[in-house]
């Protein structure tokens, strides 16, 4: 009974743990990259930082991956124990499993891909934002991620298991304006110069991530 109870408090524990940083280490890795460019690290708590950067890091290229890619090819009944649910099940929730107990088929494994897929485009976004100076080239890398997300999302609808049509509607939604989000960022670099027309732009993005929020909202509601 003793064993069974430890055994259930690590698996919450390592259930919650990971439901946390997924939901964190977008932030976390910021963190340690603002940690390793500073090089400060004369204080206990910028040596904890340094601690803590080195752990996201590693967290975030090896440990996130290395289970994604787990998941991705491990069997539908594999996934549907509760004990890999209760530690794992951040990871695919929400995914409809379908396959055979040997195998499941590829459109779920893309479907499941999508933990992995989108740590590795907010890794792409940081370091164009953090070391890529060149405007075009961090615009172009956008519109390229965002192309191949939106392909994803109109082809596999990654929150087809529990939710509706509708929320992978949002989504697709959702990356299509990153699109458009894109066009407009061009607007307030060198491009254009005139002020008047930055200004006339700036009143289209408020206008337009209005209408962003009050469709999601919606979606909520």
């Amino acid at each position: 009974m003793i064993w069974i109870y430890r055994k259930l408090k690590v698996g919450l524990f390592f259930g919650a743990f990971i439901d946390l940083y997924l939901s964190t280490y977008f932030e976390f890795v910021l963190s340690s990259i603002f940690t390793f460019r500073f090089e400060i690290y004369d204080t206990i708590g910028e040596k904890y930082s340094f601690v803590i950067a080195i752990f996201s890091i590693i967290m975030t290229l090896v440990f996130i991956p290395y289970i994604s890619i787990w998941i991705i090819f491990s069997t539908t009944e594999t996934l549907k124990r509760k004990d890999i649910k209760r530690v794992f099940g951040k990871f695919y929730e929400g995914v409809l499993l379908r396959g055979r107990k040997e195998r499941m088929i590829g459109n779920t494994k893309w479907r499941i891909a999508y933990t992995l897929m989108i740590t590795m485009r907010r890794l792409l976004i940081i370091i164009l934002a953090m070391y890529v100076d060149t405007i075009a080239i961090q615009a172009l890398m956008i519109l390229c991620t965002n192309t191949v997300f939106v392909i994803y999302q109109g082809r596999n609808r990654p929150g087809l298991g529990n939710k509706t049509r509708r929320d992978n509607r949002i989504y697709l939604f959702n990356e299509v304006c990153v699109g458009f989000s894109t066009f407009f960022y061009l607007a307030f670099t060198g491009l254009i110069h005139d002020l008047d027309t930055q200004y006339t732009f700036g009143w289209v993005v408020c206008h337009f991530i209005t209408f962003i929020i009050v469709v999601n909202m919606w979606n909520i509601l």
